[in-house]
Parts: C-alpha cells; sequence; structure tokens
C-alpha cells in the first residue's frame, strides 16, 4: 500500500469549499501563468496541465453548467452529477460511470450467487427444489449469456426466461407462467429494463427489498444490477446524442468537459478507449499517454508482486511530474491542483480500470494489489474522489475470487447507506459466509 507520506494530503476544508475556492480564484485571472520550462514529461499534454496552466479554462466549464453538478462529478456522486447536468457531454459521462459501476454490481453478483448456491447445496441437497439455483443461473446468464446454467431440469418458466436473458429478446412468450417465481412481476420488469422496453413493461425489482416468491425463506434479485446497468447505458446514450465518444474525442476542438475529473488524460487516450472497447468501462487502462511512459506490463500470470511494480512505475512518472507542475504554474494553477488532488484521482481511477481489467481477465490476485494501492488509506471507510463507489464494488468481487468472503462485507458496508440497492448483495455475501462458517448443520433460511 501507498504510504501517507508519498500521497498528497487532503485539504483541512471541505471538498466542496475547495472547488468553490479554487473555481472563483481561476475566474478572477489571479496572478499572471510562468512561462513553462522546456516539456518534460508527455504528461504535459494532459488535460490536468492544460488547466493548472490556464486556471481560467476550468472556471468556463464548470460555471457554464452547474458547480454543484461537477463538484458531485469529482466526489463520484454520479446520480446526483446527471440530475444537475443538462443533456450533453457531462451528464452523458456521469450517466456512463454510473452505469459501469451498476456493471461492477451485477459481475459481483454473478460470483456471490453460484459460490452461494454450491456452498449451500453441498450442505443441503434439499435446497435444490428451493428457487437459489435458478436464481444462481439468472445472476449468471445475465452477464454471460454462454455460460452452463447448472440447472439440470429447469421448469418451462425458468427456460423461457433463462432464454429472454441469453437473447435479450425482453419479454417473455404470452401466457408464461413463471411458476410463483414472479408473483409481483418484477423480474418480467427486470427484462424490459434490458432490452430497453421499460416505459411500457412491470416495474423492474429492487436491490433493497425481497422478492416476492413463492417459496420459504428471503430472497434478492440478482439480476436488478445489470438492469440498472443496461437501463443507464441507453440514458448516456440519449444524453450525448448522434455523436459518439469516439467523434467527441476527434474533434478540432473537443470540450474540456470530455475529459475533466475523467481517467482519460487526453483526447487521444479517450478515442483511443472507444476504439478498444465500446462498452468505455476501462476508460485510462491503456492508450497513448500510458503507452509513451513505458510502464512494465502486468505479467502473464496472476501476479500480484507484477502489479505493484507497474503502480510503482507509474507513481515514478506521476510524482516528479507534479512536483514539476506545482514549481511552474500560478497560484491559481496549484490550488486546483492541490484543492482538488486532480493527480492523486486520475491515478486512483487508472488503478480501478487496471483493476477491473483483471477481474475480467480471472486475475483477481492482480486486481487485488492495484485496489489496495488505489484506496486513500486516510479515509479509507467515505466515498469521494479517491475512492469512488466502483473502488468497493471491485474489492468485494476480488476479495469473495480470493476466497476472503468477509472482506467482501467490509467493502460493501461502505456502500450500504449511499447506495441502499446493495443490500440483497449484503445478504446473500452475508449467507455465504454464515455458510462457510459452519459445519454440516447450521441455521440457514430453509430451516
Amino acid at each position: 500500500m501507498r504510504s501517507a507520506q508519498t500521497r498528497p494530503k487532503r485539504p483541512p476544508a471541505l471538498l466542496t469549499a475547495g472547488l468553490v475556492a479554487a473555481t472563483l480564484t481561476a475566474c478572477s485571472g489571479g496572478q499572471p501563468t510562468p512561462q513553462p520550462t522546456a516539456t518534460s514529461s508527455v504528461l504535459d499534454g494532459s488535460w490536468i496541465a492544460q488547466i493548472a496552466n490556464q486556471p481560467d479554462l476550468f472556471g468556463g466549464v464548470v460555471d457554464v453548467d452547474s458547480r454543484a453538478a461537477w463538484v458531485a462529478m469529482h466526489e463520484g456522486r454520479w446520480a446526483d452529477a446527471a440530475q444537475a447536468l443538462p443533456p450533453g457531454v457531462g451528464r452523458a459521462r456521469a450517466e456512463l460511470e454510473l452505469a459501469v459501476f451498476y456493471e461492477d454490481l451485477a459481475d459481483l453478483a454473478s460470483v456471490a450467487w453460484p459460490d452461494l448456491a454450491a456452498t449451500w447445496l453441498a450442505r443441503d441437497s434439499g435446497v435444490s427444489d428451493g428457487p437459489m439455483p435458478f436464481l444462481a443461473a439468472v445472476a449468471v446468464i445475465s452477464r454471460d449469456h454462454h455460460a452452463d446454467t447448472g440447472l439440470s431440469a429447469p421448469t418451462a418458466g425458468q427456460q423461457a426466461l433463462l432464454t429472454a436473458l441469453q437473447t435479450e429478446s425482453g419479454a417473455l412468450p404470452k401466457g408464461t407462467a413463471l411458476d410463483g417465481l414472479d408473483q409481483a412481476g418484477c423480474l418480467a420488469g427486470d427484462l424490459a429494463r434490458l432490452s430497453g422496453q421499460s416505459e411500457q413493461s412491470p416495474q423492474g425489482c429492487r436491490g433493497d427489498l425481497p422478492l416476492d416468491l413463492d417459496a420459504e425463506g428471503t430472497w434478492y434479485d440478482p439480476l436488478v444490477y445489470d438492469a440498472l446497468a443496461h437501463q443507464t447505458r441507453r440514458r448516456a446514450d440519449r444524453s450525448l446524442g448522434d455523436v459518439g465518444w469516439e467523434q467527441r474525442a476527434t474533434q478540432a476542438k473537443p470540450p474540456l468537459d470530455l475529459l475533466l475529473f475523467g481517467p482519460a488524460w487526453t483526447t487521444a487516450d479517450l478515442s483511443a478507449a472507444a476504439a478498444a472497447d465500446s462498452s468505455m468501462s476501462t476508460i485510462g487502462a491503456s492508450g497513448p499517454t500510458l503507452s509513451a511512459l513505458h510502464l512494465p506490463d502486468e505479467g502473464p500470470t496472476d501476479e500480484p508482486q507484477a502489479a505493484r511494480e507497474r503502480v510503482r512505475a507509474l507513481d515514478r512518472e506521476l510524482d516528479p511530474w507534479q512536483a514539476h507542475l506545482l514549481d511552474t504554474v500560478s497560484d491559481d494553477g496549484k490550488a486546483l491542483l492541490t484543492d482538488l488532488q486532480l493527480v492523486a484521482q486520475v491515478r486512483s481511477r487508472i488503478l480501478l480500470a487496471w483493476a477491473r481489467l483483471a477481474l475480467h481477465n480471472d486475475r483477481p490476485h492482480q486486481a487485488t494489489a492495484y485496489l489496495l494501492l488505489a484506496i486513500d488509506i486516510e479515509s479509507a471507510r467515505t466515498l469521494g474522489p479517491l475512492n469512488p463507489p466502483s473502488l468497493y464494488a471491485l474489492a468485494a468481487q476480488a476479495s469473495l475470487r480470493t476466497g476472503r468472503t468477509r472482506e467482501a462485507l467490509d467493502y460493501l458496508s461502505v456502500l450500504e447507506a449511499p447506495y441502499p440497492i446493495v443490500t440483497g448483495l449484503d445478504e446473500t455475501i452475508g449467507d455465504l459466509a454464515v455458510l462457510e462458517g459452519l459445519g454440516r448443520h447450521g441455521d440457514s433460511k430453509e430451516n
């Protein structure tokens, strides 16, 4: 874990106050910006260097839309930012971030539910007659349409819902009965959210309320996170309009709000991310800027030391560059860099992108290493610019996949108050933790 001595300190004032003060200072003109020395790093072409050298550009962005919205964007409160911003790039970015967070939760569900089902079945084969195996199959199929459901003899209703998930049809065949598995109709609503038919369909399930099932026990919806992710991505597409991310990044004069507080150093990095991954879920993981830094790769295996060395190499580039930038910019530029922790924030977001990619590539130990080095240890249980919500969702998944179930619960507990939707995941992983601590017999929802 990166030591506190090398991490930029959090300002004593509230972050919101720091953003407002920095904005007001930037708009006032302040002292003239000193002429920088010769470019010493490829990072000199980044959006951070741009606003540090020309602070008025920052004020021009946050004051044109909504200062409160950009405070929310900086702090990782993406739903608040999206609500406060008008349709356009800023709102689309906030909605995209929120959608990726929901996808992180969906990926966690796709690990937690099968683990719970397998652990419970190993202790009590009778549970196979209940809804758990089916709900575990739903969690897996929603994230991987080609995965094995694990169901040996699904009912007609179960198979109909799984087929609708696999084909993304968004609807069940007319007259389909879900065999008591969807008495409130909210799983059908989830399917509608997934396919974009939610305007004319039943309300989807809620992650903080149990399903209404004709079965013993309390069960939560494993599909709600993926359904919300699809719905939120469509909102982002509408906010962005007809011009996509890659096209916007290659415009003659792309707007600063395309990059502000994001992990892409330049529009070239954003364009490369859009070209490499249309989901835009790993922005910052690679790109021309990082390539020019010649960082070591993660190696051929899931070796955490290789991930740590990669982060150390990144820090060896960032730390002296930030120090040089602070020496050469005006007081207004320094205020932006220090009060808003811009370099530390981008560093954190890059490590999150590396962790997400590591999890996608079945490297949970490396993901854990990235996440431990990303977290702001001075406020480890507080969401904020260096600790966005996705950090905790990814850390919970990495913990679960490396056999540290109770650690996964610790990470989820940070999300519970601001995101009640994780209640179902917390209950599911909590049951898994209890089962792992039991012998052959013990309490369960079925008893």
